[in-house]
């Protein structure tokens, strides 16, 4: 938990630092892929919540375009297809018609904090001890 909040708060001095007009650093950090690989690569992926965590981490991460949302159920209800139906058999499709961006700091420090909160007791029950 230590490496995760060292993390998001580094990830969070730098976009406060950029936003206050004080100038970024010239040399690039990390962008967000490489943040959410670092973090993962820690994780044990033998754990059986380490699937759900991943995309609940993309999801906390990259929040969907609303316009972009809006058209695509649109399509979805013309057609007669259920959105949640379509979200799991066909996710790839979305990620190329719903575009995705990261929040302002201070939505996205709320989002990784209430997403770390809910996983931070989770235990594989496949492990003994």
């Amino acid at each position: 938990m230590d490496v995760i909040t060292e993390a998001v708060n580094l990830a969070r001095s730098v976009i406060q630092q950029s936003a206050a007009g004080d100038g970024i650093l010239s040399c690039v950090l990390d962008d967000a892929f490489h943040f959410m690989d670092h973090l993962l690569r820690l994780l044990s992926k033998a754990h059986l919540a380490f699937n759900q965590f991943a995309h609940d981490f993309s999801e906390a991460m990259f929040i969907r375009d609303p316009d972009d949302e809006a058209k695509v159920g649109a399509v979805l209800e013309r057609k007669g297809l259920s959105w949640e139906y379509y979200e799991w058999a066909k996710g790839s499709v979305f990620n190329l018609h719903i575009r995705r961006y990261i929040p302002k700091s201070e939505i996205l420090h709320e989002h990784l904090v209430m997403l770390f909160k809910a996983y931070i007791e989770v235990y594989c029950s496949t492990k003994r001890g």
